[in-house]
């Protein structure tokens, strides 16, 4: 009777440790649901383009070039060093591009597309800082910056962006 109750005992804990691995398979899916749901994201989080503040993207798999808000201090000081500063947000162009090689009979023997993430219509902000030193010239009250309205896969252009390494403009997409 012994060994029965023995067998059964090894039974019921191969029962309850399958039990408890299906429990947890059940608690690490739903955890993950729970993650990735919108409505539980914080609604302060970053935005992109015209989705909701809650839309999250990984950044770590996404391909697309997008807008995002980057916040930052935005200051202007006189030659006195009277100043005005305010922490603004800016948007701004965020995100990878899909490149590409083929190979080439002249020299480098490749043609090379590598655009980056860049802003296709942008336009010209003016803010007022209202922090300031006393004293300070009414001037130093306006912030004019420009920020991206869209963004789009382009060539680097060193006009409006820091390129590295040598790039084209005549480069042509495979």
């Amino acid at each position: 009777m012994l060994v029965i109750v023995s067998k059964v005992s090894d039974t019921g804990l191969a029962l309850c440790r399958f039990m408890g691995s299906f429990i947890i398979w059940i608690l690490v899916l739903y955890s993950l649901f729970i993650t990735v749901t919108p409505s539980s994201i914080d609604s302060d989080s970053t935005s992109y383009n015209e989705t909701p503040k809650s839309y999250y993207i990984n950044p770590n798999t996404t391909l697309e070039c997008l807008r995002r808000e980057y916040r930052y201090t935005a200051m202007r000081m006189d030659s006195h060093g009277r100043r005005c500063w305010e922490r603004i947000t800016v948007w701004s162009c965020w995100g990878r591009c899909d490149s590409g090689e083929i190979s080439d009979w002249k020299f480098p023997y490749k043609r090379s597309y590598h655009p980056v993430c860049l802003p296709d219509r942008k336009r010209w902000r003016t803010i007022k800082l209202r922090n300031c030193d006393e004293e300070a010239p009414l001037e130093l009250m306006y912030y004019r910056y420009l920020e991206a309205v869209s963004c789009k896969c382009d060539i680097c252009r060193s006009s409006i962006a820091s390129c590295e390494g040598v790039i084209s403009l005549a480069t042509q997409t495979p």
